[in-house]
């Protein structure tokens, strides 16, 4: 099989050889450590590779430390298909894979941050809780993803592709009240926000972070709720109101089936984690 460039994966290439990079030097191996962040491909070995996936179930979470392992493997795949080490990806420690997370918004919750929300943080709340968006896509929803004749919103979504979605009338509202603006790729949270949006001004991930958790010590809400349960949220509620998976998956918009499944099978366990079975069995007709 032809290997593709790691541009074809830029994902995995950038963020898996960033991880070794920096994890590395940390693991003791029989040459001692290496320096500087600067191993070469060539010298990794299954010690090094064991330490390195030992050391993330030291430091993160099961779920995290899992997916840390899955995206080191598949760079591995990548490193030998290209000429590095072979047969690394199959030595890696197995690691439990951990249980989908639960964890949802309750209604009280979600109408008390959204009552003491500024407009730009409501509206990200009305996206991903209303909608389904996940972190990014709400952060970076522009009015050139806005067809307000229409009321929809089209927007890229993980994967590749795009998705287009009716907005409700909450959130056609507050995308109104944006100010008009000479660059169409400013995203909205950022034009709700004012002067520092007409100055240039953006906000990074980690800002959107901090109101986020701000928002929830001053609602007293779980403090374990992320945003992204705020999409879970929504998926829960649309098939409770619906019972039709197919249905969520093209709101969600997810490729397959399976993820969908991974989101709800806590709601409904004895239709969905039997359907998630029969998805995995080797005679599955893909979607």
């Amino acid at each position: 099989m032809k290997a593709r460039s790691p541009v074809a994966y830029p994902w995995l290439f950038t963020v898996t050889w960033s991880l070794v990079a920096d994890a590395v030097p940390f693991c003791e191996s029989p040459s001692g450590p290496s320096a500087g962040g600067n191993t070469p491909a060539a010298r990794l070995n299954e010690l090094l590779c064991a330490q390195l996936v030992r050391r993330w179930q030291e430091r993160y979470s099961r779920g995290y430390a899992y997916d840390l392992r899955h995206w080191l493997r598949r760079f591995l795949v990548w490193l030998e298909r290209t000429g590095g080490p072979k047969g690394l990806w199959d030595q890696l420690p197995r690691l439990r894979k951990p249980e989908p997370r639960t964890v949802i918004a309750q209604p009280g919750e979600l109408r008390e941050m959204l009552r003491r929300s500024e407009p730009w943080l409501r509206l990200f709340l009305y996206l991903t809780g209303q909608r389904g968006l996940r972190f990014t896509e709400a952060a970076e929803l522009a009015p050139i993803h806005y067809d307000a004749e229409r009321q929809e919103i089209t927007f890229p979504k993980k994967g590749g592709g795009t998705l287009t979605l009716p907005v409700s009338e909450q959130i056609a509202n507050l995308l109104q009240l944006a100010p008009t603006t000479t660059d169409p790729t400013m995203p909205f949270l950022d034009l709700l926000r004012g002067k520092r949006a007409l100055r240039g001004e953006r906000m990074a991930p980690s800002a959107i972070r901090r109101a986020w958790k701000k928002l929830k010590r001053d609602c007293g809400v779980n403090p374990e709720l992320r945003p992204h349960d705020l999409r879970r949220t929504f998926a829960v509620e649309l098939y409770e109101g619906t019972k039709d998976i197919r249905a969520v998956q093209q709101a969600m918009g997810h490729k397959h089936l399976a993820s969908t499944v991974h989101y709800l099978a806590h709601r409904d366990p004895a239709r969905l984690r039997a359907l998630l079975e029969s998805l995995r069995l080797p005679t599955e007709v893909k979607q």
